[in-house]
């Protein structure tokens, strides 16, 4: 009967085998220190805001003759928009990559009539607006709009905390 094969085994081999070492040890917690501190200050630091999309027509208000934009919302954020809630216009005939968006804030909010399941947003507008571009350009009746309405910002640590349910 022939033996096997059997390797010799070194005793640092053996050594690195049988337990970890303490280098590894000391820069694994080490390691998993600094990411973990990384990772929660970039959750605590970077914000990203709650929005809500929408579409807006410039229209001209009949008593005061003035711009103004208005928007249709669904009900359900009553609670959430309100005078003053930051909201971000896109114009459909200038391309936001030539000519910018347009930051303003909601002038007038209330239920649209007729319609229970409605929210209405007035916008206050001139004919010349200036953009996040600084390009002037000109409104009139009838321009289509898409609206971004800014609600809430939070970092990602507020709503990862908030979201978990104990």
């Amino acid at each position: 009967m022939s033996k096997l094969y059997e390797p010799k085994k070194h005793r640092e081999v053996e050594e690195i085998m049988n337990e970890i070492p303490h280098w590894i040890t000391r820069w694994g917690i080490s390691s998993l220190i600094i990411i973990s501190t990384i990772v929660f200050w970039v959750f605590n630091h970077i914000s990203y805001p709650e929005t809500i999309e929408s579409v807006g027509i410039v229209t001209m208000d009949n008593q005061t003759q003035e711009l103004k934009l208005m928007s249709t919302l669904p009900q359900s954020y009553y609670t959430d928009i309100s005078i003053n809630t930051k909201v971000l216009l896109h114009f459909k005939a200038y391309p936001d990559n030539e000519y910018g968006v347009v930051t303003t804030h909601i002038q007038l909010v209330g239920l649209k009539e007729g319609l229970n399941s409605q929210l209405s947003a007035e916008i206050a507008l001139s004919p010349k607006v200036r953009t996040s571009k600084g390009v002037d350009i000109h409104l009139e009746t009838g321009m289509m709009a898409d609206c971004t309405f800014i609600l809430l910002e939070s970092t990602l640590l507020e709503k990862f905390i908030k979201n978990i349910k104990i």
